[in-house]
């Protein structure tokens, strides 16, 4: 195997690239080759299963079986190709059991017709992997164009010349592609190997639109000095409308927030030909545990003939009703309590001016310095001049911690600020007028109600102002617990049971 590598450029140079990837060397081939010669046991399993896998890709489109255990199993992207290359893999039975058979559905009640069955559609798959979503789109147009194109040659050969269209950027990728579908170069397959945001379809392909795109957009861009920004969304933009039906699985978190992806949020909210959106907030249900994405992932549909609400996980939802993305099955809720004054009426934020690591941070009390809360990091308490402090401060104070757990979550760990306290940009505050609207304020915040409103809103675990913007704000005037907050706020026994039932991270009853 790698004296065929060794003689053909195009896999010399992709093995290079991977060598690059894995070890961040190149021209290792002899190396290789040496250690190989030295200490690979020909006798071995090891060997005797390197050979029948090279036999075995001659005939593995032809093998689904095979085939798709090979895809789950030995083809995954491994952890520095998904960091690199912003890949996170896609199981074979979620493309199945989920986004095709919804498509399928939705397809048959919406035209009355089998999309499967549909010779003349053109299937693109622009971040097309290894080939999982364009092999799980083959067998069933394989077996969907039976009767019309008995022949099973010809059938082959009309699917990968006619209906499948593919873009991928990595050349390993491309390569994997290549061995499944076409080994022996029988076909012409419609392959563009480069960055599909580069891709003019009109030139590549000769065709002017898509009928249908589907996939699993890179998440995020290269990891370099700063941190790493979402890409996802320019997949999206770019091909959302070049295409008839768009079905994409790709990170929720744009449905409230996001690094850069306001503009995105705002443009897919105004958006009425979104069919239906399904999300999951446990991403490694899909993705297996060893895949964390913040804000968890949906995969939605695009019908440019569509014209309406959007079903948000089943719930009919108008997507621009609010400025963020909410389950349509908190709509009424939110309506009832948005009418109240908000808590934002008291927020102050991060206010002082004042981080943990500030240098002018002393650990000893004197007369001409007043206390400052910390992280807990840090120590909690620590004291600071009274003249570098440059914001009024006299006043009581509710204090919160400003990064509480994570996304979804209700608040942290909580307390009263005398008016002689202050604290950094570890906490924000609410600014009140005395101790018991203060203790009033501590009071509401353990109940479940603000922290399910600041739940619906916080993508990060960060707390902005945007994130309590639907917290409504009671009479400061008693000490409140979640029935009496329920019953001034009028709640139905519906509102209250749908509260109850919302898990909320970091919240403890």
């Amino acid at each position: 195997m790698l004296n065929d590598i060794q003689k053909n450029p195009e896999l010399l140079d992709m093995f290079d690239d991977m060598c690059l990837i894995w070890w961040n060397k190149k021209d290792l081939i002899n190396i290789i080759q040496n250690i190989v010669s030295k200490y690979f046991d020909k006798n071995s399993n090891t060997y005797n299963i390197s050979i029948n896998f090279k036999m075995s890709l001659q005939s593995l489109i032809d093998n689904p079986k095979e085939l798709l255990e090979l895809i789950n199993e030995c083809l995954k992207p491994k952890e520095i190709e998904k960091k690199k290359f912003g890949e996170v893999f896609t199981p074979m039975s979620f493309i199945n059991d989920n986004m095709l058979k919804d498509l399928e559905i939705y397809y048959q009640e919406k035209y009355n017709k089998n999309i499967f069955e549909d010779s003349t559609l053109k299937w693109g798959d622009t971040t097309a992997g290894m080939g999982n979503f364009p092999v799980a789109i083959y067998y069933k147009l394989m077996n969907g164009l039976a009767k019309k194109i008995p022949n099973e040659k010809n059938r082959k050969k009309h699917i990968l010349e006619k209906m499948l269209f593919l873009a991928e950027y990595n050349k390993k990728n491309c390569f994997v592609i290549k061995q499944i579908f076409n080994i022996n170069n029988e076909y012409k397959l419609n392959l563009y190997e480069g960055d599909s945001l580069q891709l003019d379809i009109q030139k590549e392909f000769g065709i002017s639109k898509f009928d249908i795109v589907i996939g699993n957009p890179p998440y995020n861009e290269e990891l370099k000095s700063t941190g790493a920004n979402a890409l996802y969304n320019k997949f999206v933009e770019y091909y959302i409308d070049k295409c008839n039906l768009l079905c994409f699985v790709i990170p929720s978190r744009w449905f409230s927030g996001g690094k850069g992806l306001d503009s995105f949020r705002k443009n897919m909210l105004e958006r009425t030909d979104i069919v239906y959106i399904k999300h999951f907030d446990n991403a490694s249900k899909i993705f297996g545990n060893s895949v964390d994405i913040k804000g968890g992932v949906h995969y939605f549909l695009k019908d440019s003939t569509h014209k309406g609400d959007c079903k948000l996980n089943g719930f009919t939802t108008k997507l621009n009703k609010y400025d963020v993305l909410v389950d349509g099955k908190f709509h009424p809720l939110i309506d009832k309590l948005v009418k109240f004054d908000s808590l934002t009426k008291l927020y102050l934020g991060r206010y002082f001016g004042i981080e943990s690591n500030d240098k002018r941070l002393k650990n000893e009390k004197t007369l001409d310095n007043i206390k400052c809360y910390v992280s807990q990091l840090k120590g909690f308490e620590k004291y600071i001049d009274i003249k570098d402090v440059k914001k009024e401060y006299n006043f009581w104070k509710l204090i919160t911690a400003r990064a509480a757990h994570e996304h979804k979550s209700g608040f942290g760990n909580s307390f009263i600020g005398k008016p002689d306290e202050i604290h950094t940009g570890s906490y924000i505050s609410f600014k009140l007028s005395n101790e018991n609207e203060a203790k009033s304020l501590l009071s509401y915040m353990k109940c479940k109600l603000p922290n399910f409103m600041l739940s619906l809103r916080k993508n990060s675990q960060d707390i902005q102002e945007q994130s309590i913007k639907w917290i409504p704000l009671p009479p400061l005037n008693k000490e409140w617990s979640d029935d009496t907050l329920y019953a001034y706020f009028k709640l139905s026994d519906d509102d209250i049971k749908i509260i109850n039932s919302t898990h909320i991270i970091g919240y403890k009853n």
